[in-house]
């Protein structure tokens, strides 16, 4: 069975799930992760950046589907 997983659940939050006129209830279990961290319903991930690569303005972050590429814009939070 597949179900997806609503944004923003939280570690012991159960979820109903309705299979027909029945219903199973699912129970979530948050693991720790070595790359990202919660606050709140946010997802974080903290990284190194030196002054020799924000000058270069490219940056590379680990994410759940891979790296991808980030550009800084002075001033601004970071852009896919």
């Amino acid at each position: 069975m597949t179900c997806a997983i609503p944004e923003g659940v939280i570690h012991g939050e159960t979820a109903r799930l309705n299979i027909g006129e029945q219903y199973i209830f699912i129970k979530f279990e948050i693991m720790n992760d070595s790359v990202f961290s919660r606050d709140g319903l946010d997802v974080m991930q903290r990284i190194r950046l030196p002054l020799s690569t924000g000058i270069i303005h490219c940056i590379s972050t680990k994410q759940n589907t891979g790296l991808i590429q980030h550009c800084l814009v002075a001033g601004q939070q970071f852009k896919h």
